[in-house]
């Protein structure tokens, strides 16, 4: 069979199995479960996916619920090398839901899973050399800032060492490949000082709360000196309980998000400067801790021009967006092994993104019709790396 016959056959595949797909998709946005929690989404895919002949993998790279699943080989499900996987993501957003689409992406790749594995069942043995695996890799938390993201994890316990390159889609307003996303780097800053009363003897304290208020006027002052490109975003969790105490004790993060590796880099050693200026004005003592950093995406050109020769053939039109506003641990994976992440057009695209509105959209027939689009996209791909 030639590449279009195979294409063709995992396009019906997609189709026939289109009613599952769905289901699988609303359940997961039916049953949201914050990072690392998704027990029962991975346990839904899991099912989908060795129902239809995958070898099953539970607890990929240490963590509870990642998963490998294997289509093609007699070894077990992340023994060989493969080259390509498509992805899963499959967390919601505390309090919100699915407000990110993630039950969409979840669904597509084990879509585009069934429908790759189609194709290779009907390539069968061919020229007599070995068969091509396709893998799915369902990567929790990515919806996290407070540690280190799924994929980073994963990366760091080598499940993406034997790929050769990787796949995935997100729900948008709009359809196309960005060339470049916001990477980011997400910081701690615990204040600590001395309680006094606040009327008797405020002088006997040290406060927490003034070294936090001097810290966000400096970073204040700071965004007018960075790159328009990069961004700064503070909250104070904790500053102070008790009206007529000193505050002992105060907690700020901060975020710095850019395009530009090099920025996130330059600029959190300003962010030291500013957190040891404003513990030393106080009197109080600082600790600055890194919560979590993900680097901006790498484009891949390669990889878009297969996606894009594929939307063309099935009467649609991708093109690169100059700059994604936002950020994912999907960028840490772009510098690990060459990786596309298609964004298509789900949802309007006026829509308010990390919303309640968009999680009860992401169960709607609009919207799956589009990830099932979406998934037959990530299929042709795939059998593009697996099969030339």
């Amino acid at each position: 069979m030639d590449l279009n016959e195979l294409k063709k056959t995992a396009v019906d595949a997609v189709d026939a199995d289109k009613q599952s797909i769905f289901k699988l998709s609303k359940y997961i946005n039916a049953h949201p479960e914050a990072a690392y929690e998704e027990r029962l989404a991975t346990v839904a895919l899991i099912d989908f996916l060795s129902q239809r002949g995958f070898k099953i993998l539970t607890g990929a790279g240490g963590l509870e619920t990642a998963f490998i699943a294997d289509f093609g080989s007699s070894d077990s499900a992340g023994a060989v090398p493969v080259p390509a996987a498509i992805i899963a993501e499959y967390d919601a957003l505390p309090g919100v839901g699915h407000g990110c689409g993630h039950n969409l992406i979840a669904a597509a790749a084990a879509g585009a899973g069934l429908g790759v594995a189609a194709a290779i069942q009907a390539a069968g043995s061919g020229s007599g050399s070995a068969a091509p695996v396709i893998r799915v890799i369902g990567t929790p938390a990515e919806e996290i800032i407070t540690e280190a993201e799924g994929k980073i994890r994963l990366i760091e316990a080598g499940v993406f060492k034997q790929v050769g390159s990787t796949l995935m889609f997100h729900p948008w307003g709009s359809t196309g490949v960005a060339e470049k996303d916001l990477g980011f780097r997400a910081f701690r800053i615990t204040f600590t000082g001395r309680t006094a009363h606040a009327a008797a003897d405020p002088w006997n304290g040290l406060n927490a709360l003034d070294a936090a208020v001097i810290f966000y006027n400096s970073i204040s002052m700071l965004r007018q000196q960075t790159p328009s490109s990069l961004k700064i975003h503070c909250v104070m969790p904790e500053a102070g309980t008790v009206l007529n105490v000193i505050p002992e004790k105060t907690v700020v993060e901060i975020m710095l998000r850019s395009p530009e590796l090099e920025d996130l880099i330059s600029f959190e050693k300003r962010i030291v400067d500013c957190t040891e200026a404003a513990a030393k004005a106080a009197g109080c003592d600082s600790v600055f801790k890194t919560m979590t950093a993900v680097k901006p995406v790498k484009f891949n050109r390669k990889l878009f021009e297969l996606a894009a020769a594929n939307m063309e053939a099935s009467g649609e039109h991708l093109e690169t967006l100059p700059l994604w506003q936002a950020s994912s641990d999907f960028g840490d994976l772009s510098h690990e092994v060459p990786s596309l992440s298609l964004l298509y057009g789900t949802h309007d695209k006026n829509l308010r993104w990390h919303s309640r509105t968009v999680a009860e959209k992401s169960a709607e027939t609009e919207a799956n019709e589009a990830m099932l689009r979406a998934a037959k996209i990530l299929a042709m791909t795939a059998i593009d790396i697996l099969f030339e």
